[in-house]
């Protein structure tokens, strides 16, 4: 088959599903994500009739797409981007990532980014509220 085909038929079947839900379900312990990481490598070794020494990232780049624990850092980061720059407000999330400019009125070089609430557990480390602001912080100081 065609390499455009083998791309369609990827994204179609299986890229849809890795899709759905990531925002809650690629969150868990990389353990947990083990199986199906290894499960869309083999996908993406068959698709491409690659050899198994082939490296992952070739993989992942032959197709230009992302591993799944940088899927869920993008999609993340796609949340964040809708609910402050595109304004699309979600009223889950109305309250929810709040900027630093909203809890105090000096100008400082953070004063944009997302504030980063206080965890003490490692649930809260977890949660899409503390990730959001650290994984857009990085990404915001990057670009």
């Amino acid at each position: 088959m065609p390499v455009k085909v083998l791309i369609t038929i990827y994204f179609a079947s299986v890229h849809s599903h890795l899709l759905c839900g990531i925002e809650i379900y690629g969150n868990t312990y990389r353990a947990y994500l083990n199986r199906l990481m290894v499960l869309n490598n083999k996908l993406l070794r068959i698709l491409q009739s690659a050899p198994c020494k082939t490296s992952v990232s070739d993989l992942y780049e032959n197709f230009n797409t992302l591993n799944i624990p940088d899927l869920y850092n993008f999609q993340l980061l796609v949340l964040i981007h809708q609910f402050f720059i595109i304004k699309k407000s979600y009223l889950l999330y109305l309250l929810y990532f709040n900027a630093n400019f909203l809890f105090h009125n000096h100008d400082t070089r953070n004063r944009n980014n997302l504030h980063l609430a206080r965890c003490k557990t490692s649930y809260g480390l977890k949660c899409i509220k503390y990730k959001g602001a650290v994984i857009f912080g990085i990404n915001f100081l990057l670009s």
